[in-house]
């Protein structure tokens, strides 16, 4: 592996904007289609305080605790407007259930559908930043990716949620965002869009293995 390769990139592609919230929802996207009725949700707050979420006419409580909070909402199939409210704020979200959606719907990553499975990736702690070192949790699972002569930086350190989310997405293999958008938001310089251009329709990932290759540039 080029070690000199790969710090070099790590200091250049994670210069990852991280939103702070008081209360911030995690999981599920909001403004997205679900295929379960029971939805579990994940999201964050100012640790030890309680909140309530209303839907349906109906509410229920949850409490935050080391920074985060999960609880389980049986929805039935439509659109629902959930709102949450914790420490004086108020989120709203606003989701459709749809058990034959097809492409495009949230996708939950395994186990975070089934009752008690956050231990699997959380049994040393709760709270798992995007620019964390989650390899060698990840790695329980998934192949290891840094093998080969050049890794991409967030690879090689590790940092898979700076990617990929590990709750659930509405896009591949779990992404962030699509990713058109996801590569820009590190690979931001005059020359990226000058090539992107030049690319037309093609992605990123058409030419460029996003984990790690054998060629400069991780070319396919």
């Amino acid at each position: 592996m080029n070690k000199l390769t790969t710090v070099f990139c790590v200091v250049v592609a994670l210069s990852i904007p991280l939103t702070a919230s008081a209360l911030e929802l995690l999981s599920p996207l909001d403004d997205c289609t679900l295929t379960e009725e029971r939805v579990r949700v994940v999201g964050s707050g100012p640790d030890g305080e309680r909140g309530k979420i209303s839907f349906g006419g109906r509410e229920t409580s949850f409490r935050v605790k080391n920074g985060r909070f999960t609880t389980a909402l049986n929805l039935g199939q439509g659109t629902h407007e959930v709102t949450f409210t914790l420490a004086g704020e108020t989120l709203v979200a606003n989701w459709i259930v749809a058990p034959k959606a097809g492409k495009g719907a949230y996708e939950y990553h395994p186990r975070m559908d089934k009752r008690d499975e956050c231990s699997a990736c959380h049994e040393e702690t709760v709270t798992i930043e995007p620019d964390s070192d989650v390899g060698k949790i990840c790695s329980r699972c998934h192949s290891k990716m840094d093998e080969k002569r050049y890794v991409h930086g967030p690879t090689a350190m590790g940092m898979c949620s700076a990617c990929h989310d590990p709750h659930g997405s509405i896009y591949p293999t779990y992404l962030r965002y699509d990713p058109e958008t996801l590569c820009v938001e590190c690979h931001n310089q005059p020359i990226t869009g000058e090539h992107t251009a030049q690319a037309g329709d093609d992605l990123c990932t058409d030419c460029h293995n996003p984990h790690q290759s054998d060629k400069k540039f991780l070319l396919e």
